[in-house]
């Protein structure tokens, strides 16, 4: 940020729900962003770990309840050792909001991938079974004596099992 401008605008709104915060502990400085207008962020150094980003929650202006990523720094300059405590708040609403949202579109997602299986399945399952309507057609002709046996061009897929009808019809008839 050469300008020293943020790119979320929201920064620098008051109140806007998005904050930072960047306190100086060794002069008790406390810069921060335009949106908290004449507000602080109190946050607790003993919360925070060693160096790592650290989540916690915190009161916010007008009672906003903030989500924030706070990180205790220590810098050396020329021997002098300078403390600082920086921390980027949201307001909890504007997340819930977001995941809400989200929740929504995956679930609408879902759906339209729940229906595009279930057609699949569907599918599948009466193009699966196509192969044995033929056979259906054909034993149904046996039963009702207009044929003796299995004919016609049957599918790859049935043709071992109308062989070995026809090897048992056949094996009847001679029988009989």
């Amino acid at each position: 940020v050469a300008s020293g401008i943020l790119a979320d605008p929201r920064f620098n709104l008051p109140q806007s729900g998005l904050y930072w915060q960047v306190v100086d502990l060794t002069t008790n400085t406390v810069y921060r962003s335009r949106s908290l207008w004449d507000s602080e962020l109190e946050i607790d150094a003993s919360q925070l770990e060693g160096g790592a980003a650290t989540t916690i929650e915190l009161a916010g202006p007008d009672n906003q309840r903030l989500l924030a990523t706070a990180r205790h720094l220590t810098f050396t300059d020329a021997g002098v050792e300078n403390s600082f405590i920086a921390a980027v708040a949201m307001d909890r609403a504007e997340l819930a909001g977001a995941v809400a949202d989200f929740t929504r579109d995956l679930a609408m997602a879902l759906s339209v991938l729940g229906v595009a299986l279930v057609i699949a399945a569907w599918a599948q399952v009466t193009l699966g079974l196509r192969p044995l309507e033929a056979l259906r057609r054909g034993v149904a002709a046996i039963r009702s004596g207009s044929q003796n046996s299995l004919e016609g061009p049957l599918p790859v897929e049935v043709a071992p099992l109308a062989s070995e009808v026809n090897d048992l019809l056949a094996g009847q008839e001679n029988s009989i």
